[in-house]
């Protein structure tokens, strides 16, 4: 298991929630706005910010997969659930693209 959980790891991709954006997310994830989703244009600075964000949560969810704090079912060899505790908040990454190994 530690080695599937690596191999996972290292191809493991977060692309963040379309539902919520009106632009491509930096994983490169088309948008899918919800109705009642309020959408804010980003500055420059945001999108920086944002990209950042985007790494900062890759490098989270590889870290959680290779350390096992996974959950199952696993679904084509990928973890379902994937946890990465940040201070006193715990992240929970859902699997959306079980082919991919996107969350």
């Amino acid at each position: 298991m530690p080695g599937q959980l690596a191999a996972c790891a290292d191809q493991a991709r977060y692309v963040g929630s379309p539902e919520q954006e009106d632009r491509p997310s930096p994983a490169g994830a088309a948008p899918r706005a919800r109705a009642d989703a309020s959408i804010c244009p980003l500055t420059k600075n945001e999108e920086f910010a944002r990209a950042e964000e985007f790494a900062r949560a890759q490098r989270w969810l590889r870290e959680a997969i290779r350390e096992g704090r996974v959950r199952q079912p696993f679904e084509n060899g990928w973890p379902r659930y994937a946890y990465h505790r940040y201070g006193p908040t715990i992240y929970e990454a859902r699997l959306v693209n079980r082919v991919k190994g996107e969350y």
